[in-house]
Order: structure tokens, then sequence, then C-alpha cells
């Protein structure tokens, strides 16, 4: 559950479905994004401070008066920004979030006179992606690929998931990686470079 500060509307959508709108301050609207962990270092949670600023002003249209009435709504979800409120009952490591938003209080990433579109992800894979390449839009000059050597420090830069090798085989077909109507009946791994078999067929493919 959660507290969400501000004057709340709703309006009913052509499609019969409900809108609802919270009006509030900039700063309190920050105070209740939800992207990362309150408990992440404080360098972190300043960064991401700064960054979702700067994204919620790139994209709603405000044109640089201070106390402007941002023109376009920002949605809650992952679409934009996670916004999740003040949870009920608080949780007192919120506070270092809070405090990241206060510390930060008016820092603005810009590109020439106007907010950078902050578009950002939680965990790469060793190497970040041009804005246009997961997000659609145009690129951008300061969002080309980079190569990611910290990216270990992310709690969710490792996971695990079971993949049947009828699944598999699905997939490498789709990409071009394994012909059509064979089984997979084994994969292993030596160094970055995984050797898939079955059916009479094999198939090398290096991770890197």
């Amino acid at each position: 559950m959660a507290r969400y500060p501000g004057t709340l509307s709703v309006r009913r959508s052509d499609d019969g479905t409900l809108a609802l709108t919270v009006t509030l301050p900039f700063e309190d609207y920050l105070k209740g994004i939800a992207e990362i962990p309150p408990s992440w270092p404080r360098a972190a949670l300043e960064a991401q401070a700064i960054a979702a600023r700067s994204y919620a002003l790139a994209t709603t249209g405000w044109e640089g008066a201070e106390g402007e009435p941002l023109k376009t709504p920002i949605c809650a979800t992952t679409s934009c920004q996670v916004y999740r409120g003040i949870p009920v009952p608080f949780d007192p490591s919120v506070r270092r979030w809070f405090t990241a938003v206060r510390r930060t209080s008016g820092q603005v990433l810009l590109y020439g006179d106007r907010p950078a579109d902050t578009v950002y992800f939680s965990t790469s894979n060793g190497r970040t992606y041009g804005n246009d390449e997961v997000f659609g839009s145009a690129p951008l000059p300061y969002l080309r690929p980079v190569v990611e050597r910290d990216d270990g420090a992310s709690p969710v830069s490792h996971w695990r998931v079971r993949v049947p090798f009828d699944d598999l085989a699905t997939f490498l077909h789709e990409a071009g990686e394994w012909p059509p109507h064979r089984t997979i009946s084994s994969v292993g791994l030596e160094g970055s470079t995984v050797t898939v078999q079955g059916g009479g067929a094999s198939r090398s493919m290096d991770l890197t």
C-alpha cells in the first residue's frame, strides 16, 4: 500500500477505463520514484535522482521557467518511471532516497540548453546499448554504446533460468542458429563458447 500526496483527478477514457492523474510538486513526485532499492550506496541514489529529474523534465514539456506546470503527464510504470508514492506503513530505509532527492535538488543533466533524455535501465550484460536499440527513439549522441566493466556490483547482474531443450531448439532456430525439426540432446560450455548438439547437428557459439 502507498500514500499519494497531491490532488487526484479521475477521468473516463473513450474505451471505458478510468484514467487517474495525481498533480503534486515536482520534488514530491521524485520522492515517490521507486527505480532502485533505497539500500544502495548514496552515490547511486544521487545519480538516480538526477537521472529521474532530468528524464521527467525532458519528457513532460517543461520550457524552462521555475514553477511552471508540466504540460504532459508522465506515466507511473516502467514505460516511463516507476512511481509508487510513499509506502504505507512507512519503510524507514526510504529516507535514504528522500535524502538523495534533497541533496541533488536543482541538479539536471543537460544537452545543449535542454534537459537530457536520460533513459536508463537496471543492468547490462557487459556493455550498454544505444537508446535507439532499446527504446526505439532517434539516436542520441550522449547515449552511445560503451563497455560496462562494473556491472557485477548490481545484485541482479547474475541470474539463472532453466530452458528445456525443446524451447532452446525453437529459440535458436528462430535466431537462425539451429536447423529446423532437430532436437537438442546436450549443451556444453567451455570458456566463453557454448556447444549445442543433437540429431546429428552441432553448433558452437561464442558468448562474447
